[in-house]
Formats: structure tokens, sequence, C-alpha cells
């Protein structure tokens, strides 16, 4: 089984997204299972502000929340076919993806990934 730092999984969605526009059940699908995650904690962020604004937590709990469950029952996560085929500018999301590389780049060089393989991929692995 082959296991990609976060930075290694972003250079590869952007090398498959296609040239002019990309729809959400594409980037869902070039993601992946573990990209889900990696949305579940950009979520979590929105908790960390000390001012809430009301309605919002509502509203991301319940996306963190479809997440979890679409995770815990192996399944993808299930989109409104109105989301599913939204088009989004490739340019824009390449260029956001580019951006987001870099604070990437800087948190696993403290985190170190795959730092403890033994852990994970043991006899008896914890997920």
């Amino acid at each position: 089984m082959q296991t990609y730092s976060l930075r290694e999984q972003l250079d590869l969605i952007v090398e498959s997204l296609p040239p002019d526009e990309v729809t959400l059940g594409e980037i869902r699908a070039l993601a992946g299972q573990d990209g889900l995650l990696l949305l579940v904690a950009f979520l979590t962020l929105i908790f960390l502000v000390p001012v809430s604004i009301p309605g919002v937590s509502t509203v991301f709990g319940a996306a963190i929340l479809a997440i979890g469950v679409s995770r815990l029952f192996q399944r993808t996560l299930w989109l409104p076919r109105r989301l599913q085929q939204r088009p989004l500018s490739t340019a824009r999301l390449r260029d956001a993806l580019d951006k987001g590389r870099i604070w990437v780049v800087r948190l696993e060089r403290i985190s170190r990934p795959h730092r403890l393989p033994w852990l994970v991929r043991g006899p008896w692995p914890m997920c």
C-alpha cells in the first residue's frame, strides 16, 4: 500500500486537474477519502475563532457530521446533484492549491509525516 504525504497528494491532484474547469464531484473523486479528512480539518478552523457567527457552527458541524458518517460507513460523500455538477475554474483552483501547498510544506517540516510507520502498518493498524 502506497502512502503519500499531504504535499504529494496535493501535487497529484493539481496534475490531474483538467485544463479549463472542474466540477465539485470531480474534485471529490480526485481528493479521495483522505481529502475529506483534510476538509474536516479546514472546517474545524471556524470553531477556533473566539467570536461566533450565529448559524455558522450548525452548517459547518452538519458538514463535519456528514463527512464523518460517510467515513464510518466507508461510502463516498453524497452531494446533491446541483452541487456535484457545479463547475469551478481550474485556474483559480490551481492558484488556491498552490498557495495552500506553501502552508502544507511548512506543516510537514514541523510534523514530519510518516515518522512512525510501524505504528500504523503493523499487524494491528489503528485505523
